[in-house]
């Protein structure tokens, strides 16, 4: 009983998913897209592997590894009348590398990579975080908590290969596996945590995908990833209690265009339609309370946002409330300036995939542009290096005449090694 009330008299009512989703699902899985963000036509090199696996048909025969990192600094923005805070915590190490194999028309392969999430969280504020509600026996307590911290990512590992056909066309396909992190706590400051939970789930996904070649200078490629559906439990650490649950990685479909006007120029084209995070996946039977009754009906997992606030509604869901299709496309051009040198440079843009009462203030899904810059260099014969930085530029999101306003801005730094071992 103890446990309890200690828990009602420190939770939040509507367990967020906070931690910083940097990535969203443009897919940066590689320092390749860092550089210039189009890659889903990808073709003659090793990065295809990451967005346009049935390339791989076209690289020289042999073994190659590719490894590296992406560092991210960001810094998030929400105002909110008597509840401002920002955070600007670094992704130190987020990183990517894989095997790939090719002989002959075919090649194989096995990578791993984050895509989606792979951000942290730290909201401090000593005057309380007034985003965040406490209740006490029912009653809202008049102190917030002063700092809220989680981490939350993807893991996801592609095990395929490659087939081509003819000179003109190449199948590709294969299977991956899913895990999903999410670990949140919060606190007062001087004080000590007073509620932390820990989400650990996996899953299996794949993809199919081809790439048409009428003519030498062209190539056209479409992939298309099915919805993957991890499932795994929610542990409550301060409680002992744990229950069932599930997280999603949309189904998208990718369409690249690759066009080589010159021997030393190649332009790309890319567009990625994300088209399942829009339905309410949860249990539409399950009541959904407004926060007075939230922590007693033991509602409080559902994911915090607006709308469980100002629109509480019973008998309906509000996980994924008002989700919208999510479309993402980009355009690049990669330039070989030197024997040993390729610079490249892109740019492109994503709609926000929630409307403003349904966002997460800790996290909104918020329209944005990216511009990638960057280039490669041939170290030795078998070892290429490929650096970038890509600048993210999200759109402000306002609701309520503007009084609640959300921001924020991602940096991302990325080195990559590529080698040829045989």
């Amino acid at each position: 009983m103890k446990k309890i009330l200690l828990m009602l008299g420190a939770i939040l009512f509507a367990s967020a998913m906070i931690a910083g989703d940097v990535f969203a699902y443009n897919y940066i899985n590689s320092t390749s897209f860092v550089r210039m963000p189009s890659r889903a036509a990808t073709i003659s090199t090793v990065d295809a592997v990451f967005y346009n696996p049935a390339g791989l048909v076209k690289i020289p025969d042999g073994f190659y590894t590719e490894l590296g990192n992406n560092f991210i600094v960001k810094n998030y923005s929400h105002k909110f009348l008597a509840g401002s805070y920002t955070d600007s915590t670094p992704v130190l190490f987020s990183m990517f590398g894989g095997f790939i194999y090719k002989s002959g028309k075919g090649s194989l392969f096995i990578v791993n990579y984050v895509p989606e999430g792979g951000g942290m969280s730290d909201y401090r504020n000593k005057f309380g975080i007034q985003t965040l509600e406490l209740l006490q026996g029912g009653v809202a307590s008049l102190t917030s908590p002063s700092y809220v911290h989680a981490y939350r990512f993807w893991v996801q590992i592609a095990m395929g290969g490659a087939y081509a056909l003819s000179d003109s066309f190449a199948v590709t396909a294969g299977l991956t596996s899913n895990i999903y992190y999410y670990d949140q706590s919060f606190g007062y400051i001087g004080t000590g945590c007073v509620a932390k939970e820990t989400t650990r789930a996996d899953g299996f996904g794949g993809w199919l995908g081809f790439l048409i070649t009428p003519v030498k200078q062209v190539n056209f490629s479409i992939k298309y990833a099915p919805e993957v559906i991890a499932r795994g439990k929610i542990t409550d650490k301060k409680m002992h209690y744990s229950q069932i649950t599930e997280a999603r990685l949309p189904a998208y479909l990718a369409i690249g265009l690759n066009v080589k006007p010159h021997e030393k120029v190649e332009l790309q084209a890319s567009y990625q339609l994300s088209f399942t995070q829009q339905k309410a996946y949860g249990n539409s039977k399950q009541p959904a309370f407004d926060p007075a009754t939230v922590l007693v009906t033991r509602a409080w997992e559902y994911e915090f946002g607006y709308a469980a606030q100002y629109v509480p509604t019973t008998g309906s869901n509000i996980v994924d409330y008002k989700g919208k299709l999510t479309h993402a496309a980009g355009v690049g051009v990669e330039v070989r300036v030197h024997e040993k040198i390729l610079v490249s440079c892109g740019v492109g843009y994503e709609n926000a995939w929630l409307h403003p009462r349904a966002q997460n203030p800790f996290d909104p899904k918020l329209a944005s542009v990216v511009v990638g810059l960057g280039g490669r260099f041939k170290a030795t014969d078998k070892m290429d290096v490929d650096i970038g930085i890509l600048k993210n530029t999200y759109f402000e999101d306002k609701m309520l005449f503007g009084l609640i306003k959300m921001k924020k801005n991602v940096w991302v730094f990325s080195i990559d090694l590529s080698t040829k071992w045989m």
